[in-house]
């Protein structure tokens, strides 16, 4: 993920709007069937696993769901719709 985002980084001066739009919906894409996975392994693993390997596994899938969200708003503002730089909801 750091690679892409180092990716990401240098777009915006090489590549037109659409083009970071498509990025930002393909990375969203691909760690939404990630994190459902991950999901998936952890419903059904996770009552068998050590308590701080759940632990670790858990704090790996809210990361993944940070970065998801991040897509999210990076998104929005490429398509100018909302949310902008330092906003919560």
């Amino acid at each position: 993920m750091d690679a892409l985002v180092l990716r990401f980084t240098f777009m915006s001066q090489a590549l037109e709007s659409a083009e970071l739009e498509r990025f930002l919906e393909a990375l969203r894409d691909h760690l939404g069937t990630h994190l459902r996975g991950l999901e998936a392994f952890i419903a059904s693993a996770g009552p068998e696993m050590p308590l701080s390997g759940r632990l670790a596994f858990e704090s790996g899938l809210e990361g993944v769901r940070g970065q998801l969200r991040w897509t999210w708003v990076a998104l929005r503002q490429v398509t100018g719709g909302g949310e902008t730089r330092g906003e919560r909801r």
